[in-house]
């Protein structure tokens, strides 16, 4: 007959409960990671799918079409112009990336944001990425506030509703129609 002394006993019976315990502590310390690892993965996915469609963009915009010559009979404020410019660039941008692109970035921001602060994480930096939730409309708003008689003539210049070098064609704009030199911009 073998006799087990108390401190065996105790040993195994702390042994059989709590060793158990411990792998179920480190369960959802597990299930944690990989939620938050697949939400960073899942966040980088949509990331470069957008870096990918604006990189396209990118290259459609310097095949543009559009000039000067386009603008030249319309007798608009330079404010409305540029207002109108900044508007039909965005609205070519955003329908050339797709807005499900952006859609998607953002929600998996958003998801991966809220879960990181669901687990009391500290928050990981979040990619850049350059775009403003709004800004469209924002500009929509701005270009309806412009003369409907200047806004069908600016609708009917087909370049604008593709992606174009907004930079180059308001510089030319600037010096060929309203005369203003980079010496003399004031916005």
């Amino acid at each position: 007959m073998v006799v087990h002394s108390n401190t065996t006993t105790l040993f195994f019976t702390f042994f059989l409960i709590f060793l158990p315990l411990t792998s179920f502590a480190e369960e959802p310390y597990k299930y944690k990671k990989q939620v938050i690892s697949e939400l960073q993965k899942k966040t980088d996915i949509a990331l470069v799918a957008l870096e990918e469609a604006t990189g396209k963009c990118y290259e459609k915009k310097k095949t543009s079409s559009i000039n000067v010559s386009h603008f030249k009979d319309i007798n608009i404020s330079h404010k409305n112009m540029m207002t109108a410019l900044f508007y039909f660039s965005a609205k070519a941008d955003l329908e050339c990336i797709t807005e499900i692109k952006f859609k998607n970035l953002a929600y998996a921001l958003l998801k991966y944001q809220r879960t990181l602060q669901i687990y009391n994480e500290d928050l990981e930096p979040l990619p850049y990425v350059h775009f403003s939730l709004g800004t469209d409309e924002e500009l929509k708003i701005r270009y309806n506030e412009i003369s409907p008689k200047y806004r069908a003539a600016l609708e009917k210049i087909s370049g604008l509703s593709k992606p174009f070098d907004s930079g180059k064609i308001f510089r030319q704009i600037e010096l060929e129609i309203y005369g203003i030199t980079p010496k003399n911009i004031y916005y």
